[in-house]
C-alpha cells in the first residue's frame, strides 16, 4: 500500500495522531538521542516514506539526529538533494505554514521541512529540519497535511533539543565552575611545602587516593627529595620509605608513561622497573600504585634562577583496589595539576631565597648572619648552664597528731561539754549520747535475769526425795547457765553504754566548725563523725597536691635523695619557710576541681620555742591552711627550666 491511495482525511487523522503522541512523549523525554529517533521512525511509519532523517542545520553544515530507513542515492541524485536543500531555506516560493517555518517539496518525493532555532543572519541561522523521502511520488491532494504534520513535528522537535542543548550548557557551566574552584584549591599554599601537600590532599579528594606523595629534582640536584604528602603536616626524608620512593620516582622519571601496577594484575609498564617497585610496595604495604612524571619547566620570560624542575608523583591505594583509575582521573586534572605546580615552585623560589638576595643588602645579610650566630650561642648556653629546677605545687596544713571521733552507736546527743577550739585532755568527756535501743535492751536482760533468778530460788526450795532432787538438779543446772549467759550479755550491753560517753583520746584541741549547732540534741548514726582533736604541741606537717605532668621529676628527684620544699601561706606571702618531702603516693588522684595529681607529704614541721622557753605555733599556722609550694627537683638546664611548658607540649603533640 502507498501513501497515494490514502485519502486527505486519513492522512489529517494519521497526523493528528502522531503529534499528540510526540507531544507527550517529549515531555517524558529522557535522552535527546532517544527521542529522535522514536519519532523518526513514527514519522516514517506514518507516511509510509522510504527515509526520514533528522538534522541540525548551522552556517552550511548539517549534524544529523536520527535517521530512520534506508536512503541510497547515486553521487547525480546526491547532488541534486544537495541543491534542494539549499532552494529549501532559500527559495522565495518555499510555502510556509508561519512566518518562521520552510518546507519543500521536491519532484513529489521528497519534503524537506525546517523550523529555526536561533533565528540570526542566514549565514549563522541553526535550523532543526525533517527530510522526508518516498520511492513513488505522493499525491498533491496529500501534500498539505503531511507538510503540517512535517512543521508540527519539527516544532516539537525543536522544545526537546532546546532543552537538552539548555542542560547542556548547565553541566558544562557546573563543570567551569567545578574547576575554577579546583584551580583555586590547587594553588594555595605560602612556601613550597604548603603548596605541595595542599596540592597533594586535593588530588587525593579527587582521584579517590589513600596517599599521595610529591617529589622534586631541581635543576641542581642529582636525587629527588620528597616534599610533602597528603596524610601528614610534616615529612622525615631520612625514613626508608621515604628513600625507597625516591628511588621509584628515579624510576619512573626515566619512563615516558611512569610506572603503574596493581598487586594481582599484569602492568607491562612496570617491567622495567620491577626490583625497585617490589622494595616500594613490601616497604609501603600499597596494593596499587602510580607513579607519574609531571616534569614542569621554569617561566624563561621572569627571569628566575632555576630552571627546569621534575616533579613526580605517587599515589597509593592500600585498600579495595578496583576503584576508578587513577590514571584517568589524574588526566582530567593534569592541565590544571602541572600550572599549579610550577606557580608553586614559582612562588617559593622568587618569593624567599631570589628575592631576598636581591633586595637585602651584603650588610644587612652580615648583621641577620651575627644575629643568628649569636642566636645558636644562646641556645647553646642555655643547653649547658644548670640551675635549680623548682615545681610549683598546691598544699595545706595539718597537725601531725591528730584524731577523728566516731559515733560508737545510733542515737541522740543529750550533752556536749565541749565546743570547736576548746582544749582537752585525754580522758576527757566530749560528748554524751544516749541509745534508747541500748536501754530496751538492758530492760530485757534485767527482766530476764530476774525470771531465771525467781525460777531457780523455787527450784532449790523445793527439794525433798532423792528421784525428785536429781530432776531439780538437772533444771537447775540449766537456770544457772542461762543467768551466767544473761550475765556476760548485761556486761556486753554495760560496756556499750559505757562507749556511749565519748572521750578524747588524745590532749589537744576541738575541731568541728559548728558543732553545737550540728550535734546538741541531734540524732547520731554509729561511724558518723564527732570532731577531730588536733595536738599542735606535736607539730605540723604539709600535705601536698603534685600535678600530675610534674610528677615525674619530682619521683626521680626523691629516689636519689628527699625532696627539699619551700613554702608561704596564701595569707602571709612575705614569710618563707622550708622543709623535705617524706612520702609521695604510688597512685594518682583526683582533686575536687577535677586535675589529676600525686598526694605527697612532708616531715614534721617543728614548732617555733619563744624566749621563755615555750613552744608555740608560728603565726597563721592552722589546720587547712593554704600555702604555695614549690618542690626542689633537682637540676636542669636554663632552656629546659625556662621553656618547660613549651618543651612539653611538643612532646604531647609527638
Amino acid at each position: 500500500m502507498t501513501l497515494s491511495s490514502h485519502s486527505a482525511e486519513k492522512v489529517w487523522k494519521d497526523a493528528t495522531d502522531l503529534i499528540d503522541s510526540l507531544d507527550q512523549l517529549s515531555h517524558a523525554a529522557g535522552e535527546q538521542s532517544t527521542f529522535f529517533e522514536v519519532m523518526a521512525g513514527r514519522l516514517r511509519q506514518t507516511t509510509l516514506a522510504r527515509c526520514v532523517i533528522v538534522s541540525i542545520q548551522r552556517s552550511g553544515k548539517s549534524t544529523e539526529l536520527a535517521r530512520d530507513g534506508i536512503d541510497v542515492m547515486t553521487p547525480s541524485v546526491a547532488r541534486d538533494v544537495a541543491e534542494s536543500i539549499s532552494a529549501a531555506a532559500t527559495s522565495p516560493s518555499a510555502t510556509s505554514s508561519r512566518d518562521v517555518s520552510s518546507s519543500h517539496w521536491d519532484r513529489s518525493k521528497r519534503l524537506v521541512a525546517s523550523v529555526p532555532i536561533i533565528e540570526n543572519p542566514a549565514d549563522q541561522a541553526i535550523r532543526l529540519q525533517i527530510d522526508i523521502r518516498w520511492s513513488d511520488p505522493v499525491s498533491t491532494a496529500i501534500q498539505p497535511p503531511i507538510t503540517e504534520m512535517a512543521v508540527a513535528t519539527a516544532d516539537i522537535a525543536t522544545l526537546v533539543y532546546l532543552k537538552d542543548e539548555f542542560t547542556r550548557l548547565r553541566d558544562q557551566m557546573r563543570r567551569q565552575a567545578k574547576n575554577d574552584q579546583l584551580a583555586i584549591e590547587l594553588n594555595r599554599g605560602a612556601h613550597l611545602a604548603d603548596a605541595f601537600t595542599n596540592i597533594c590532599r586535593v588530588v587525593a579528594l579527587y582521584t579517590d587516593v589513600d596517599r599521595v606523595s610529591l617529589l622534586r629534582k631541581g635543576s641542581n640536584e642529582k636525587a629527588f627529595r620528597l616534599i610533602a604528602t597528603n596524610v601528614a603536616a610534616t615529612i622525615d626524608p631520612n625514613t626508608r620509605l621515604a628513600r625507597v620512593m625516591q628511588s621509584l620516582a628515579d624510576a619512573a622519571a626515566s619512563q615516558e608513561e611512569g610506572i603503574h601496577f596493581t598487586v594481582g594484575a599484569a602492568d607491562e609498564g612496570a617491567t622495567t622497573s620491577l626490583a625497585v617497585l617490589d622494595t616500594f610496595l613490601l616497604e609501603s604495604g600499597s596494593r596499587q600504585v602510580a607513579a607519574e612524571n609531571l616534569t614542569v619547566a621554569a617561566d624563561r620570560e621572569a627571569n628566575l634562577p632555576h630552571a627546569t624542575n621534575s616533579v613526580v608523583m605517587v599515589m597509593e591505594r592500600f585498600v579495595n583496589p578496583q576503584r576508578p583509575s587513577m590514571r584517568e582521573r589524574l588526566a582530567e586534572l593534569k592541565p590544571l595539576l602541572t600550572g599549579s605546580l610550577a606557580n608553586a615552585i614559582e612562588r617559593d623560589e622568587a618569593g624567599i631565597g631570589w628575592l631576598l638576595s636581591k633586595t637585602v643588602p651584603t650588610s644587612t645579610r652580615k648583621r641577620t648572619l651575627a644575629a643568628a650566630a649569636v642566636f645558636f650561642v644562646g641556645l647553646a648556653l642555655m643547653a649547658l648552664i644548670q640551675v635549680d629546677f623548682w615545681v610549683p605545687a598546691e598544699g595545706r596544713m595539718v597537725a601531725a597528731a591528730s584524731q577523728s571521733i566516731y559515733a560508737p552507736a545510733d542515737g541522740v546527743v543529750i550533752e556536749l561539754p565541749v565546743n570547736n577550739g576548746d582544749s582537752v585532755i585525754a580522758g576527757e568527756t566530749i560528748a554524751v549520747i544516749r541509745s534508747r535501743d541500748l536501754e530496751s535492751k538492758r530492760q530485757q536482760i534485767d527482766g530476764e535475769i530476774a525470771t531465771v533468778e525467781s525460777s531457780l530460788a523455787s527450784i532449790q526450795r523445793s527439794r525433798s526425795t532423792t528421784k525428785v532432787d536429781a530432776a531439780h538438779s538437772a533444771n537447775e543446772q540449766i537456770l544457772k547457765a542461762q543467768l551466767d549467759g544473761l550475765g556476760k550479755q548485761l556486761l556486753l550491753v554495760q560496756s556499750q553504754q559505757a562507749e556511749l560517753v565519748v572521750k578524747s583520746p588524745i590532749a589537744g584541741h576541738i575541731d568541728h566548725w559548728n558543732m553545737r549547732e550540728r550535734l546538741t540534741a541531734r540524732p547520731v548514726q554509729r561511724g558518723q563523725f564527732l570532731a577531730d582533736v588536733i595536738s599542735p604541741s606535736q607539730g605540723w606537717a604539709l600535705q601536698i597536691d603534685i600535678d600530675d605532668s610534674a610528677s615525674g621529676y619530682v619521683l626521680e628527684q626523691q629516689k636519689t635523695e628527699p625532696c627539699k620544699i619551700r613554702f608561704s601561706l596564701r595569707s602571709q606571702g612575705n614569710a618563707s619557710h622550708e622543709s623535705v618531702i617524706q612520702q609521695i603516693d604510688e597512685v594518682t588522684h583526683q582533686d575536687a576541681r577535677g586535675h589529676w595529681v600525686v598526694k605527697a607529704k612532708t616531715a614534721v614541721l617543728v614548732r617555733e620555742q619563744t624566749d621563755s622557753g615555750e613552744w608555740s605555733d608560728r603565726e597563721g599556722w592552722r589546720t587547712g591552711a593554704t600555702t604555695h609550694v614549690e618542690i626542689l627537683a633537682g637540676r636542669r638546664s636554663v632552656g629546659f627550666v625556662w621553656f618547660r611548658g613549651l618543651i612539653e607540649w611538643f612532646r604531647g603533640r609527638g
